[in-house]
């Protein structure tokens, strides 16, 4: 359905080498899964890491994020550069990332702030008593 033109077409990226693995896992294993089945397990971790809004979590679902827009532009370099096509699902993905990460960037900063308070209240409330 995303083929709109032999340019814009999803399915000339995920048939080609960089379609699985990202192009890159098989150079080192022989477990060279689609990009499809990768994203899903990212995702469901993601999900995961959501609901305990614990700082550890939150900056452990950064980091993943982090990585996942590393990726995004890795990728985006080779749909534009390399393969010479533009895949709407791909681009989309993209921009699922990138607010994915500023999402957990909100998260993170504001479970650090929130603690931070919580911590220098405790301080606070036992030098009151000292």
């Amino acid at each position: 359905m995303c083929d709109l033109s032999p340019k814009v077409s999803c399915t000339a990226v995920f048939t080609s080498s960089y379609g699985r693995g990202f192009g890159l896992t098989q150079y080192f294993t022989d477990f060279n899964p689609p990009n499809g089945f990768l994203g899903i397990v990212f995702y469901a971790v993601l999900l995961l890491l959501t609901p305990p809004r614990h700082r550890l979590l939150a900056w452990l679902q950064l980091c993943l994020c982090f990585v996942s827009n590393l990726l995004s532009v890795y990728l985006a370099y080779l749909l534009y550069f390399v393969l010479d096509d533009l895949c709407v699902v791909c681009v989309s993905i993209y921009i699922v990332n990138f607010f994915c990460l500023r999402e957990s960037w909100r998260i993170y900063t504001t479970l650090w702030c929130s603690e931070g308070k919580s911590e220098t209240k405790v301080q606070r409330g036992s030098n009151k008593n000292n």
